[in-house]
């Protein structure tokens, strides 16, 4: 009995062990379909990639890939992709869609690709949205600037890349460190918004909450790298506090410099990271803790909370840029990156560029359709929906029923749960159960027709007072700005503090 139990157990055992080392086998082979092999040309002024792709279409006899063609403001990136080669037996179809080719292969075959990416002679940051940046010293890339992706994917599929750069340099991208990457699950939008950053840098290490931090600096500013590091961490930990735990163990901040002489500073969140670029004059607390924090933020608005009910950049901007804009303010003064006058002084600025914008009153639809035109116009639904997000908040408040934030969580689980996006309809029904209130009318006036949006005494609670500024030399529009009561700010700090974040 005992000899035929053991015999059993151990054939039992030995079949489970080959089902599942048959499994991983399979998973493995699945989950690398698409590979990336991407090697840095140094020429004296113009260097290249040449980059060359493999993947696997399993069901059907043709695949289309698409080629980098224009992305934020730039549209001109097809010009830097040539000698597109396809390697037999697949063969290369003629079409007329210019950002895409198709190409014709038999089921199940591996299908091998190559083309060769020039960025060209170096665009003024400011006058490209984080352009393809390759030098002697450095690469910075964004996947939809110079990424050809194959268009298999039914749902997430495997993916490696193996970079050829320099020994001397670090690299780091939003797969990980190092040049040789794998991640079993990548889609579409997973490769368009990775990043990859590589050269002479300073890699840092963090941790917060458990998830690891990864922060590459480059070139010399203001401030010490310990300074950055601790800004970033509380940036991290504060949104997290607000949001719920980010669910990507890995997390990549990448700060480099522009060519600009002013104090700008420029943020775009990527995959399982986020990007900034600054003048060297630029201030870390003034300047860099808000833009990290809204780049930061977009993980959850933007990321989580999508818009899939839009056609255009602009459709939702008002939500998911300017609701990010107002928790960026939030998350600074939570952070102790600023003290409430430096939110106070935030949102005064914000009145003064909506009351002075001469597109304030731009229905909806404009801002849509110029959004990547008109700096105005895409500077607008930061600034128009920071202050809709905080006359609702401060509505939530005052009725002490909740806050703004219970609207953010609620949509977030709603999008675990729906694949339908965020809605004007899906807006209103989770803020009516905070509180009873008219939000469509809101939504309907303020942010789709662009009516003025009214700003009230009540706006940032029971230590700031509103001033009315009447302008010259007519007297017709009125500017308001907001300052701390030191007599109600002394008997009433904690109730006001609470009431800002």
């Amino acid at each position: 009995m005992t000899k035929y139990w053991q015999s059993s157990w151990h054939k039992a055992l030995l079949f489970l062990l080959v089902v599942v080392l048959s499994s991983c086998r399979q998973d493995i082979e699945s989950a690398t379909i698409l590979n990336y092999n991407i090697k840095y040309i140094l020429h004296k002024e113009m260097p290249s990639l040449a980059i060359s792709v493999s993947f696997t279409s399993k069901n059907t006899d043709y695949a289309w890939v698409k080629l980098p063609s224009s992305w934020a403001n730039q549209n001109d990136l097809l010009s830097k992709v040539s000698r597109i080669e396809v390697e037999a037996p697949a063969r290369l179809i003629n079409t007329e869609y210019n950002d895409k080719i198709l190409i014709a292969h038999g089921t199940k075959t591996e299908v091998k690709f190559r083309y060769t990416f020039i960025p060209g002679p170096k665009l003024p940051v400011n006058n490209a949205f984080f352009p393809p940046l390759i030098n002697q010293e450095s690469l910075h890339l964004i996947g939809a600037l110079f990424l050809a992706i194959p268009l298999i994917f039914s749902g997430d599929v495997g993916c490696k890349f193996h970079w050829e750069v320099p020994d001397s340099w670090d690299f780091a991208s939003s797969f990980g460190l190092g040049t040789d990457l794998i991640s079993s699950h990548v889609n579409y939008e997973f490769l368009s918004k990775s990043l990859f950053v590589g050269g002479l840098m300073r890699v840092h290490h963090a941790e917060v909450s458990g998830q690891a931090i990864k922060i590459i600096m480059k070139d010399k500013w203001s401030f010490v790298d310990e300074e950055f590091i601790s800004m970033v961490k509380k940036i991290i930990y504060e949104s997290q506090q607000l949001f719920g735990a980010l669910d990507t163990p890995y997390f990549l901040v990448n700060i480099m410099k522009n060519n600009t002489n002013n104090n700008s500073v420029h943020g775009v969140a990527l995959t399982n990271g986020f990007s900034v670029m600054a003048s060297s004059k630029s201030n870390l607390q003034e300047h860099f803790g808000p833009v990290m924090a809204h780049e930061y933020i977009h993980n959850w608005n933007g990321g989580k909370i999508t818009n899939h009910d839009s056609t255009g950049e602009g459709g939702y901007a008002w939500f998911i840029e300017g609701f990010t804009e107002y928790f960026s303010w939030i998350v600074n003064l939570r952070a102790g990156i600023w003290s409430p006058k430096d939110f106070v002084n935030n949102y005064n600025q914000t009145l003064y560029e909506y009351n002075n914008s001469l597109v304030n009153t731009a229905p909806n639809d404009k801002i849509e359709k110029g959004f990547w035109r008109s700096h105005e116009l895409m500077r607008l639904p930061y600034i128009r929906g920071a202050l809709i997000a905080r006359r609702w908040d401060a509505l939530m408040r005052n009725t002490k029923k909740g806050h703004l934030i219970d609207l953010m969580r609620a949509l977030i689980a709603n999008m675990t749960e729906s694949t339908f996006g965020l809605t004007r309809q899906l807006i209103e029904s989770e803020a009516k159960k905070i509180i009873d209130y008219d939000f469509g009318s809101d939504m309907q006036k303020y942010a789709i027709e662009g009516q003025k949006i009214p700003v009230d005494a009540h706006d940032l609670g029971p230590c700031m007072s509103m001033v009315v500024h009447y302008q010259a030399p007519l007297y017709e529009r009125k500017d308001y700005y907001f300052k701390l009561d030191p007599a109600q700010w002394n008997s009433l700090q904690h109730l006001c503090t609470t009431y800002l974040n």
